[in-house]
Formats: structure tokens, sequence, C-alpha cells
């Protein structure tokens, strides 16, 4: 566990590394009348897009995601009751849905194949979005309760 959070925290330094560095070489080429990277603010969209489901993975793996309670919604409880049941369904009946909807467009993306940089196709810049709501569905369905038979309700 201990490597897999050193792991998280290089891959965050590495992408905000990368969406501010590269506005910065990119000002400064054009100071000097060049083009330094080659569809850079597309990269920097789309890594702003990593950063941003690579943090809800991050906030449902540590029981931080949004919610209209104060209380955690993710609490490992034993029983099973409908005021508990209920946000718990419905936030991975949302995540399930939206990794269906992220694995649809990209197998569209696939078959239409467009670049956003040279050599960077546009499904493999989104291609973070099936897996990252897919690791939150799979990450609130074993923090939702303790026990197989009440997940499984």
């Amino acid at each position: 566990m201990f490597l897999f959070n050193i792991f998280e925290k290089s891959i965050a330094v590495v992408i905000f590394s990368i969406i501010t560095l590269f506005p910065i070489v990119e000002s400064l080429a054009r100071i000097f009348g060049q083009q330094a990277i080659s569809g850079s603010s597309y990269i920097v969209q789309h890594l702003v897009l990593w950063i941003g489901i690579f943090g809800g993975v991050i906030a449902a793996k540590e029981n931080n995601l949004l919610a209209l309670t104060q209380n955690k919604i993710f609490d490992l409880n034993r029983k099973v009751d409908f005021k508990g049941w209920l946000p718990r369904y419905y936030s991975f009946f949302i995540l399930f849905l939206l990794t269906i909807a992220s694995y649809d467009l990209i197998s569209i993306e696939y078959r239409f194949q467009e670049l956003i940089a040279p050599n960077i196709p546009r499904w493999f810049a989104q291609i973070i979005l099936p897996i990252g709501f897919g690791s939150m569905t799979v990450i609130i369905l074993f923090k939702s309760y303790s026990t197989n038979r009440a997940r499984l309700s």
C-alpha cells in the first residue's frame, strides 16, 4: 500500500509538472517566433482531465467524495439500512453508468481516430475516463459494507 501511495503521488507530480511546464515552454517559444510543442494546448486540456479523474479515484479511496451530508457515506457498515443504502446505491449506479458510457466513448473514438497531437490519438488521451470511473466504482463497492452479502444488496 505504501508503494502505491508513492506511485500515486509521483504520477500527480508528473502530470502537474507537464500541465505547468507546457504553457511556459510554449510562451517562451512564441517570444522567439517558434512553435515549441505541437498540440500543447490539447495535451494540457486532456491532462487536466487526467488529474481530475485521478483526484476522484484518490478521493474515493480516502472516502472524501462529494456528498450532500457531512457524514461519511462509505464507512463499512455491517447492517443494511435504507437510509445508508440509498446514497451508496445511487453513487455506485451513477459511477457504473459513467464507466459504461465512457467505455462507449472510447470505443467510438478508437474507430474514428483523430489526433490531438502528433502520434497521440484522442482515444488514448481519454482512456482515463473508463479506467477512473471503473476504479471509483470498485472502490466504493468495497468501501460500502464489510460483508459480501451486504455489498450484493
